[in-house]
């Protein structure tokens, strides 16, 4: 009680003002702490603890606890019954009844249970809005349930071209037709200089702060300031893309990283695009499989909610709430003042938040002739998606005023599919229609230039060094 509270050591961590104040609210709500205690597991020893060291008062105490157990006792027994004959039984009618039926009773009533508890308060409203739109909608989904209807396509596939890894050979010029770990630096030094943003390549090796003053000392011979993208060479899905301002900035962020990384120009857009392209070998020209456009959410304050309170808000902007905190962990109880505006994301990635659309409007045939004369121009291209940033929509359609932020291979996405108006079985079909070009395209340069996919467990193993050398643990701007 209260002489333990006096102890040097109990008081550094327990303050007395806490415990008064414990004290007083336990004095006016001693009824509904207790009701709230059996319904809240590990709470009931923490409120006799208190209830002791504040000397609050025994009968009521004692009053309340009866009547909350008299009330709780046939509660959790009627729920027990009602789960064994509502859930429990019907169960059992198709797995039998033993221990199947009451896993999955129990986990049944688990999660009512569970979704019971969240409904009570806005805030768990919302957490189940998040998971419910996570499970609905196949742009949130893990990329190992999106990518199943692919095993059985894989199958196929591997037995009408005779081999399970052709698809590697659909780019001739990239490492396994650009799988994983490329160099994006290389590849862009590919594309024609008039399309390309210039970039400076920053090897792994050596002093942070030297390399940085170094890359920073280019990007100020090139004028390309006040702001470059900093990311890592061998990026995947866009992990690691940063915005920095000054060499202190950059040598923070190699110091992070770790590895070499690509210093670009930055285009300030403000559009940015995924365009698919694919060509099969002999053919006189190329076309445009998909094109992407890309939302970029911002906040817009009301004057009186805070940034965290805005995210919460939002239908979507809450499922990816973790990757905004993350981003804007310093500004979430800022309230913004009415038509202020904050960018949640600036980096054209979806896994960072930012919203993917089917750009098929977007396809014109002056645009698809100025893609496939830049895709001829990059040795060994044949099938991949370029990243551009434009400025008029008028334009991009002729052709014209665009720049490549990067080019992706073999294993990089038709993004349109991610649409959040699409259903599921339309993403399936542009994935597997995809997936089927990368195989013909694939056996095609096969036949043409002769030259050998690698084996299953070879590809797997080289796969498996490229992911370490691109691993990332950073977040995105």
């Amino acid at each position: 009680g209260r002489r333990a509270l006096r102890m040097k050591t109990v008081r550094a961590w327990v303050p007395t003002r806490s415990v008064e104040g414990m004290g007083s609210w336990l004095g006016r709500r001693v009824g509904a702490a207790v009701f709230l205690s059996r319904c809240m597991p590990g709470t009931r020893l923490p409120l006799y603890l208190v209830a002791g060291a504040t000397h609050a008062s025994v009968w009521r105490f004692a009053f309340w606890t009866a009547l909350a157990g008299a009330i709780w006792t046939p509660l959790v027994v009627l729920f027990v019954v009602l789960g064994s004959t509502v859930v429990v039984g019907p169960l059992a009618e198709f797995v039998g009844f033993g221990p199947a039926a009451l896993v999955l009773g129990f986990l049944v009533m688990l999660v009512a249970t569970h979704v019971a508890v969240e409904s009570v308060t806005r805030r768990g409203r919302q957490r189940l809005s998040a998971r419910w739109m996570r499970i609905t909608h196949h742009e949130f989904w893990p990329m190992a349930v999106f990518y199943l209807p692919v095993v059985a396509g894989f199958v196929w596939w591997g037995v009408r071209h005779r081999s399970l890894t052709v698809w590697t050979l659909a780019n001739p010029g990239m490492p396994d037709g650009g799988l994983v770990g490329e160099s994006k630096h290389a590849i862009m030094r590919s594309v024609p200089g008039a399309w390309r943003l210039e970039s400076v390549l920053v090897e792994a090796d050596g002093d942070a702060g030297a390399r940085a003053r170094r890359a920073w000392r280019e990007v100020e011979a090139r004028r390309w300031g006040p702001m470059v993208i900093a990311k890592p060479d061998a990026s995947q899905r866009g992990m690691g893309v940063r915005r920095v301002s000054s060499a202190e900035e950059l040598e923070a962020y190699l110091s992070e990283s770790g590895q070499a990384t690509q210093v670009q120009e930055f285009d300030p857009g403000p559009e940015e695009i995924g365009v698919f392209y694919v060509r099969s070998p002999g053919e006189d020209r190329g076309r445009i499989f998909a094109v992407t456009t890309k939302e970029f959410p911002e906040l817009v304050g009301d004057g009186a909610s805070s940034v965290g309170e805005l995210i919460w808000r939002n239908r979507r902007w809450r499922v990816q709430e973790r990757v905004f905190h993350e981003r804007h962990g310093d500004r979430l109880q800022d309230v913004l003042a009415r038509g202020e505006r904050l960018p949640l994301v600036k980096a054209g990635n979806h896994a960072q938040g930012c919203v993917f659309r089917d750009g098929a409007h977007l396809i014109t045939e002056a645009l698809e002739r100025t893609i496939d004369e830049i895709s001829r121009d990059i040795p060994g291209f044949f099938f991949g998606r370029y990243d551009l940033r434009y400025a008029d929509e008028g334009a991009l359609k002729r052709g014209e005023g665009f720049r490549v932020v990067e080019v992706n291979g073999v294993t990089s996405e038709a993004t349109n599919m991610y649409d959040p108006s699409w259903s599921v079985w339309r993403a399936w079909g542009v994935l597997t229609k995809q997936w089927s070009l990368a195989f013909a395209i694939g056996a095609a340069n096969r036949s043409r230039e002769g030259v050998r996919a690698p084996g299953v467990i070879e590809l797997l193993r080289r796969a498996r060094d490229g992911a370490r050398r691109a691993r990332v643990e950073m977040v995105s701007d």
